[in-house]
């Protein structure tokens, strides 16, 4: 039976090679990740109260909304490390089929969501983040390849499935 300590050790090692395989196909890299789904629990800095949304991933750090930079060996969570390095292989495919990906997801409904609140200056919430992810569906439905998405898309939907009577 393994121990604690042999459990650690080997996520170490398991982390280390992770972080080793980011650095690699980072090579001086600059990949813009706001508005994706990659969010950044638990780190060993104390930059960090509790958890924020990444910005954007160097062969160094992680550079998060609030501009600050954590190195990948401060991240504690191996499968956060595991989303980043699939989020970058994911990059590079697209990169290398010249295309992309147009993502929207229900943080994007939240970030809207919160801004329009922020702005009415209302300490009461105006939308029912349970119905987000139908809000979405619908979105997707309705989907028109000609006009694509917009905020103004994102807003309506909130406003028809989301708000709050």
């Amino acid at each position: 039976m393994m121990d604690s300590q042999n459990l650690r050790n080997i996520s170490n090692v398991l982390k280390a090679s992770i972080i080793s395989s980011i650095k690699n196909k980072m090579e001086k890299k600059r990949i813009k990740v706001d508005g994706r789904k990659l969010f950044v629990i638990q780190t060993t800095s104390e930059k960090l109260v509790k958890s924020s949304y990444i910005k954007a991933l160097t062969s160094e750090s992680i550079i998060l909304r609030n501009n600050v930079h954590i190195e990948y060996e401060h991240i504690n969570n191996i499968y956060k490390l595991l989303e980043i390095l699939e989020f970058i292989e994911q990059y590079e495919k697209n990169e290398i089929n010249s295309s992309f990906i147009i993502e929207w997801s229900t943080f994007d409904l939240e970030v809207y969501a919160s801004e329009i609140e922020e702005k009415m200056n209302n300490s009461k919430l105006l939308y029912d983040r349970n119905r987000f992810p139908f809000a979405l569906k619908m979105m997707e439905k309705r989907y028109d390849c000609n006009n694509g998405i917009t905020w103004i898309d994102i807003e309506n939907h909130l406003n028809e499935f989301c708000r709050i009577n």
